[in-house]
């Protein structure tokens, strides 16, 4: 839900490729809850669903500038994508404001770098809480029950930090995108800007009253949801409630731990993951944190070019031959520059402390504590 009244600016499936591949294979540890709660849940069959409410609520608040349904239609897109394939998201929303933009491929390869790295961040800081809201919404609608707007409630007054996320997130990255844009793209990226700030207040207003208990199914499109409407039978779905098995995520009292995924010096798209290790085993302040992030963010960026302009070269080398492939050398070259420069971060008492009793992580990858 969030999705479809949020999309706009940066979002918008092309085959799978391996980069995406391996971007899945490293935030594995994260998402696997996630896909776990959807077990044996039919995202196929669900998709229609999803898709008349998002052209319901365009419908019922009266969004229909081009801008407007460009947000809505690309929603529509990216929701077809099972949420636990985030990578294949994201490279979904890449392509479609690349077209949109008519980005250059220098554009292209930075708007994904910065893509990859704010919406990783967001999931990290995120994930339990995104875990346990998706996992009670999962659970009620393979039941075939309706939302309540108690339960609604609940969810408006505990999700409201992660929405004040979003629309920092947000700010931030388009602050970023904006310097490298022509002004043509400027004067694109305003319409869709004023799109995307009609949607937010909606969503501002919306959840003050969500919160108060004021909520109705036609908020969010589902008025003639056939759940909610109670037109058809429950679900029989081998969903994991119904085995017994208990949800991961739980009440906020049982929620799933959040685990830092692995990185690969080769694929800039798990290098966040060392950025939170080195900030796991410093303890970096947030300042210090907030120099790291610079960091990964500037040699991300110098990364994916690279990858650009040999993206041939580097496809003809099989995953399982990256780690030592010449092709590959500069990319590792890269990352290697990116471990120098965050272990100069710590002061000496909190490199003292951090190194107490752990061993130096690898070259290659690296386990989390």
């Amino acid at each position: 839900m969030v999705l479809a009244l949020m999309a706009g600016k940066h979002v918008g499936a092309e085959p799978q490729t391996e980069q995406t591949e391996q971007a899945e294979q490293a935030a594995a540890e994260l998402l696997n809850p996630l896909g776990e709660t959807f077990s044996g849940f039919d995202w196929d069959a669900e998709h229609p669903n999803i898709q008349r409410s998002i052209t319901n609520i365009w419908n019922n608040n009266d969004w229909t500038d081009e801008a407007d349904l460009f947000a809505r239609d690309v929603a529509t897109e990216v929701t077809a994508i099972p949420p636990w394939q985030m990578a294949d998201r994201l490279e979904l929303m890449t392509k479609r404001v690349a077209e949109r933009y008519d980005f250059t491929s220098e554009q292209r390869s930075r708007f994904q770098a910065a893509l990859l790295r704010e919406a990783g961040g967001f999931l990290l800081r995120h994930a339990t809480d995104l875990l346990t809201y998706s996992q009670e919404a999962v659970e009620t609608r393979a039941n075939g029950q309706p939302f309540t707007a108690e339960q609604v409630a609940r969810w408006a007054k505990e999700y409201q930090p992660v929405m004040d996320d979003v629309r920092v997130t947000i700010d931030r990255f388009m602050e970023r995108m904006e310097p490298d844009l022509t002004p043509k793209q400027r004067k694109l990226l305003q319409r869709d800007h004023a799109s995307y700030e009609k949607r937010r207040r909606t969503i501002d207003e919306a959840m003050s009253e969500w919160a108060k208990g004021k909520w109705e199914p036609a908020n969010w499109g589902l008025e003639d949801d056939p759940i909610q409407t109670g037109k058809r039978e429950s679900q029989k779905q081998d969903h994991p409630s119904r085995r017994g098995a208990p949800l991961r995520g739980g009440t906020k009292k049982n929620r799933t731990k959040m685990v830092i995924p692995k990185w690969v010096d080769y694929d800039p798209t798990t290098w966040f993951a060392y950025v939170l290790e080195v900030e796991k085993r410093y303890r970096l302040d947030a300042g210090q944190m907030g120099t790291a992030e610079s960091i990964h963010a500037e040699l991300l960026e110098r990364a994916s070019a690279y990858q650009t302009s040999h993206a041939a070269e580097l496809a003809a080398v099989a995953p399982a031959q990256r780690a030592k492939a010449e092709a590959y050398g500069r990319v590792r070259d890269i990352f290697r520059e990116l471990q120098a420069r965050l272990d100069a971060i710590p002061t000496t008492s909190q490199r003292d402390e951090g190194n107490r009793g752990v061993s130096a992580p690898r070259t290659s990858s690296s386990s989390q504590d």
